[in-house]
């Protein structure tokens, strides 16, 4: 998934935002998923998000900032594996 910003997007940055964004950023919930491994049909409609892709997108939005990320996981019913003991 490629994601570009528009120019309005790209003058908000500029005007109000690149001097206020630090120069690192902690994303404390970011997901990453792909809808082939998810019994639920809520997540085969998502786009497929690699941690590769989150990378790519954030570099996009937050242009010259180093970022790290926690990634989270989809905590609903029919992701909850039962062999497990969950």
């Amino acid at each position: 998934m490629k994601f570009e910003m528009l120019e309005s997007d790209r003058r908000i940055w500029r005007d109000e935002l690149e001097k206020f964004v630090p120069n690192r950023i902690f994303d404390a919930h970011s997901h990453v998923h792909d809808g082939r491994f998810a019994k639920s049909k809520t997540f085969e409609q998502c786009p497929k998000m690699t941690f590769a892709g989150l990378r790519q997108t954030a570099a996009v939005l937050f242009p010259g900032r180093k970022l790290r990320f926690l990634a989270c996981g989809h905590p609903v019913p029919q992701h909850v594996r039962r062999d497990f003991g969950c």
